[in-house]
């Protein structure tokens, strides 16, 4: 297996499809995209149609996120110190498992609420091993190739954002949300299946098994650079990951286009990450926080003129943009912070991006519900928009400042050079001037 990227054509042996392992990781995760969607989609309806109410869906959904933002260091941690293709497995095993139990229930007419918020909070366990053991395979997976890896995971699960809803409405209206949940344990128990072909898997040495969770805060630290993107993504996450909640109030009340708006909303927002995906995989050239800075900035000057889009169509326009950058912030920063971390601390550095770019959604997402009704959902999108410019520039100058460097206009451009550059040019101008006036 180990040569088989050596052989056939030259464009297959320079594609990421070509590494050992890479393929059934690829083909595993439109299983379980496709499971995810279909799962999600037959959980909420499920809850409201056992509750009458909304509120049941959010307890749900922080039940699946809860675990990560508590647990998520130790689960790091956990990878760091055994093998990550392992910890997946049992991660997809465990969300297999409990599928296959709410399904049943469903079937046999005894399923209850709390069945679902137990079972949510299983998967929320599972993902605490499955989010930075995953993060760390696709690295070993890629190798030098890790920015292909990424934009064709990234890829591979917003194609089954497409198909998976729609899959779900025709199993639920066909033959009831008990199959819905059998179909996400299928992509579970497919997931670990195919992770058995996998094994060009590095395993952990003595070295990285003996890190601990501090180790991995003070290799962040250490590394400004990885600190730094965590700090750009977590402005991302708090003001502009929500954006489904500015579409839902933009078609209900704004634009009066209904739930059929809110849909195509979305839609074209998934069409704008693929596309940003595929810009995110044909870049070669590394990456920099300083472009990172640059665009999140910009995004945030795009959600200003955003909010004041006149039609409909403008709107979806300005959204097919913004998920275009979106995704490539989210891309080209998993990337260097996966490039830049030392490999036998990678979990548990991945842990901490994923609590603060997952934990910035689900904390903001409440509070921007709350804006949203107090002041509307454009005067909102203007607000995360300048709160981001805010957030970019302010970055930007602590990380030159931190790096001792400035910004200065120079033959008619603005560069970024060293203040020892600045005192040498003060200093060469003020011996120029004390010489003429000689």
């Amino acid at each position: 297996m180990a040569g088989d990227a050596g052989r056939g054509p030259r464009w297959w042996r320079g594609s990421i499809l070509a590494q050992p392992g890479y393929s059934y990781y690829l083909i595993a995760m439109l299983f379980g995209g496709t499971g995810f969607w279909v799962a999600r989609i037959a959980q909420d309806w499920l809850l409201l149609q056992l509750t009458h109410n909304v509120a049941t869906v959010g307890i749900a959904s922080s039940l699946q996120f809860a675990p990560l933002l508590i647990f998520g260091l130790w689960g790091g941690a956990i990878a760091d110190r055994f093998s990550v293709r392992n910890l997946v497995m049992i991660a997809q095993f465990t969300i297999g498992l409990s599928s296959t139990a709410l399904g049943l229930l469903a079937l046999t007419g005894h399923i209850r609420p709390w069945h679902v918020f137990v079972s949510a909070g299983m998967i929320g366990m599972a993902q605490v091993l499955e989010q930075p053991s995953r993060a760390s395979l696709i690295s070993q997976l890629a190798g030098v190739r890790l920015g292909q890896a990424l934009s064709l995971n990234s890829i591979a699960f917003q194609a089954t954002a497409f198909w998976g809803p729609a899959l779900a409405t025709l199993i639920i209206a066909s033959v009831g949300t008990g199959y819905a949940f059998l179909t996400n344990a299928v992509g579970g128990f497919m997931t670990v299946l195919l992770y058995t072909r996998i094994t060009t898997i590095r395993k952990p040495s003595r070295v990285q098994s003996a890190g601990t969770i501090r180790a991995g805060l003070v290799a962040i630290k250490e590394t400004s650079q990885i600190a730094w993107t965590i700090v750009l993504i977590g402005v991302l996450s708090v003001n502009l990951f929500n954006m489904p909640l500015i579409y839902a109030d933009m078609a209900n009340k704004v634009f009066s286009t209904g739930v059929g708006g809110y849909s195509w909303y979305n839609t074209i927002a998934a069409l704008g990450a693929i596309g940003g995906s595929l810009i995110a995989g044909w870049r070669r050239d590394p990456i920099r926080v300083r472009f990172l800075g640059i665009n999140l900035f910009i995004m945030g000057s795009l959600a200003i003129i955003m909010s004041f889009s006149p039609s409909s169509l403008v709107f979806s326009g300005f959204a097919f943009v913004m998920a275009v950058l979106f995704m490539m912030q989210m891309l080209f920063s998993s990337g260097l912070v996966q490039l830049t971390a030392d490999p036998s601390a990678r979990g548990r550095i991945m842990s901490v991006y994923s609590m603060v770019f997952l934990g910035g959604q689900a904390l903001s997402a409440p509070i921007l519900g709350r804006v949203i009704d107090a002041i509307g959902s454009r005067a909102t999108l203007a607000l995360n928009g300048g709160i981001v410019m805010v957030g970019a520039v302010t970055v930007s100058l602590l990380i030159g400042r931190s790096t001792n460097q400035q910004l200065r206009w120079i033959d008619g451009r603005l560069r970024i050079i060293k203040r020892d550059e600045v005192f040498a040019q003060a200093a060469s101008a003020t011996q120029a001037y004390s010489a003429t006036q000689a």
